[in-house]
């Protein structure tokens, strides 16, 4: 017969929660076992015996964080429409966020001082970004992302000045050189840009601090994450054209000046 378990899973995941209350509403200061034991109803020889001390418990409460956080956005499949995909991680990324607002602040508040997450935990962590990333890099494939940003930078020198990696060099006057230059958006950057926001209103909204005129924060929130991932897309796509046809234009000036130049010359 097996031995039956002294301690189950459902008392570990009371002292994990209490544990991640006592962190996140008191501070690193108040999470004693004692207390925690008190608290939950049981005895330091069963946080003992499940976590081996108060390390190794936050080490636990940290990894169980980021394991819930994994699962919500773990839940999202993806889809052949990229921006719809970042709008629904957003979504889960908030939901996760209100169902455990003290495992959200374990991950994103303040540390406690000199604990140093094992690799295994950070890796974990670490992955919760992936599916973002992923989704920006598909979105950045099917040109609905990251749109290329072309702009006109104009510089001192002349046309035989502009090197092969600065792009196309149209003269405009003697000692002026209008360059264009495509530059890519890094995935990383734009997921980073879009976890950046999504936090911040999910932060306002679980701190209250969002202004009661806002409207409904879920609302509220899908449109903030709609608005930028727009930005990211047709905002972008159509700022690249706009300014690869103003350089197009600038283009036709300056042949038209040098055809007339050199009519004048052949006089």
């Amino acid at each position: 017969m097996a031995r039956p378990k002294l301690h189950d899973d459902a008392l570990r995941v009371r002292l994990l929660d209490r544990a991640a209350e006592l962190l996140s509403d008191e501070g690193p200061e108040a999470l004693s076992l004692r207390r925690l034991a008190t608290d939950v109803g049981t005895s330091t020889t069963a946080v003992y015996s499940l976590f081996g001390g108060k390390p190794a418990l936050l080490q636990a409460v940290y990894n169980e964080a980021f394991r819930r956080f994994g699962e919500h956005l773990g839940s999202v499949e993806p889809s052949a429409d990229p921006r719809d995909d970042l709008l629904r991680l957003a979504i889960a990324y908030r939901a996760s966020a209100l169902d455990d607002p003290h495992m959200y602040a374990v991950m994103f508040g303040r540390r406690t001082p000199g604990f140093e997450p094992k690799p295994e935990v950070q890796e974990r962590a670490a992955a919760t970004f992936a599916p973002l990333v992923d989704a920006v890099r598909r979105g950045i494939a099917a040109g609905v992302l990251g749109a290329a940003d072309t702009a006109s930078d104009t510089m001192s020198g002349t046309a035989s000045d502009a090197g092969g990696d600065t792009g196309e060099a149209t003269l405009a006057g003697a000692d002026r050189v209008r360059v264009s230059r495509t530059d890519t958006v890094d995935p990383v950057t734009l997921a980073a840009a879009c976890w950046a926001t999504a936090h911040g209103v999910v932060s306002l909204e679980i701190g209250g601090f969002l202004p009661p005129d806002a409207g409904d924060p879920e609302r509220l929130f899908g449109a903030v994450v709609r608005a930028v991932t727009r930005g990211w897309g047709q905002g972008w796509a159509a700022a690249g054209r706009a300014a690869a046809g103003q350089a197009a234009a600038d283009q036709a000036t300056a042949d038209q000046a040098a055809a007339g130049r050199a009519a004048a010359a052949s006089r």
